[in-house]
């Protein structure tokens, strides 16, 4: 009876193990092909990334494996396992690659001045897997001299991260592209891309300030996105106990995360896997026509868009612009501003408002205004110049087309009598 009992147990054992083997593998399956999504009886299960049921897959396998053996062919398939791992890890801790560094992309510390910046010499992985190294000035891109090349246009782009290039490689962001342009055109250029994901415009000017007197560029291209409008201001203006804080910051783990490079490289694979297809949860990403309805009256973006925020907001913009024009004429350099279109407002003349106030603001001060929405809204695919369904920010193709028009506009202004 006794030893009766054990084999059932023994059987619903191995039963309950394949079937959990099954059910990983399916689940593998629906993540790759159907982006884990399915609707089984009308409900809707998810897991839309696949380190979790990959590492349970290969943990009910090696148990499963491990109880039909004897002891010790067990004990030696234990071993042969740990080897494997053990090698695994050895290598990677002297390859040392990116894809091992805590969650890719430690390229910001926190700043006095800025709440944030760019750390000088840094490299990382963006988080669409783009390449990112970050010079000694602690801009995007490749190193440069801090005094202007013999005889060279220096420009300096400032903004936020439709600036810096999100999403794309550095030779793909509209500074590149620029220059590239610039210097078919037989003219001696050089751009440099300033931009820092995440700043709004107290920041950008917070930048002209600090940086811009030693650079001494010629021309001054603020790159500005809907959101510049939303905090214009300083926060230790209006909160005297306002500390600097890195959002961006990553938080060190206790554990096996901060430990192994093998847990890491798997966890960061996994985070690549996850950024590509976040529509698959975020459908505001899907596409523009998805996007536009996600940006509702109730999200402050809609309030953007439209011209209804509070009219402090605006009053601050204004201020904060008049300023970054007065520090960049005190130094001897033009300014240009660029509107950076959201996907959102593509062909709704209403939810371009914030376009036509930083016009007028500009034209207030008689500076030169470029806004690329007319541009994007002439393409057959408004959708291919965003990096959808992937992210929000702009592809290659739209940052080409902003260096299309950053070129024509640039040359009559630097080289007018």
């Amino acid at each position: 009876m006794r030893k009766l009992l054990k084999s059932v147990l023994f059987s619903t054992i191995k039963r309950i193990l394949e079937t959990g083997i099954l059910l990983c593998l399916v689940t593998i399956v629906s993540i790759f092909v159907f982006g884990g999504f399915k609707t089984i009886l009308g409900i809707k299960v998810s897991a839309t990334t696949p380190l979790n049921p990959i590492t349970f897959l290969f943990l009910l396998v090696i148990i499963r494996i491990v109880i039909v053996l004897k002891k010790k062919d067990a004990a030696l398939f234990m071993g042969s396992i740990l080897f494997c791992l053990l090698s695994i890890e050895i290598f990677l801790r002297l390859w040392n690659p990116l894809i091992v560094k805590p969650e890719l992309q430690q390229i910001h510390q926190t700043s006095s001045n800025y709440g944030w910046e760019l750390i000088p010499n840094a490299v990382g992985v963006g988080t669409l897997g783009e390449q990112i190294s970050i010079n000694s000035h602690g801009f995007r891109g490749p190193e440069f001299s801090m005094s202007k090349p013999e005889g060279a246009r220096r420009i300096m782009i400032i903004g936020d991260s439709f600036t810096f290039g999100m999403g794309v490689n550095s030779e793909d962001t509209y500074a590149k592209q620029l220059e590239s342009l610039l210097k078919g055109q037989g003219k001696n250029f050089e751009v440099l891309n300033c931009g820092v994901i995440g700043y709004r415009m107290w920041q950008n000017y917070e930048v002209l300030k600090h940086k811009a007197p030693q650079l001494k560029p010629d021309l001054i291209i603020l790159g500005v996105f809907l959101n510049d409008i939303w905090q214009a201001t300083p926060p230790y203006s209006e909160d005297p106990t306002w500390k600097p804080v890195n959002p961006f910051e990553k938080k060190r783990h206790e554990g096996l995360a901060n430990y192994s490079y093998l847990y890491k490289c798997a966890v960061n694979l996994n985070r690549l896997y996850k950024t590509k297809y976040p529509y698959r949860k975020h459908e505001y990403i899907e596409g523009i026509e998805k996007r536009k309805k996600s940006i509702g009256p109730s999200h402050h973006w809609h309030k953007i868009m439209y011209g209804t925020l509070d009219r402090k907001k605006y009053v601050d913009f204004s201020k904060t612009l008049n300023k970054f024009v007065a520090a960049a004429e005190a130094i001897g350099s033009n300014v240009l501003v660029l509107m950076i279109p959201d996907g959102a407002q593509m062909h709704d003349h209403q939810r371009q408002h914030v376009n036509r106030f930083v016009k007028s603001e500009c034209e207030k001060i008689n500076i030169p205004f470029v806004d690329a929405t007319h541009a994007f809204e002439c393409e057959t695919d408004t959708n291919s110049l965003y990096l959808f369904p992937a992210d929000a920010h702009i592809s290659k193709k739209g940052y080409g087309i902003i260096a299309k028009i950053l070129a024509k506009e640039i040359p009559p202004l630097l080289y007018r009598q």
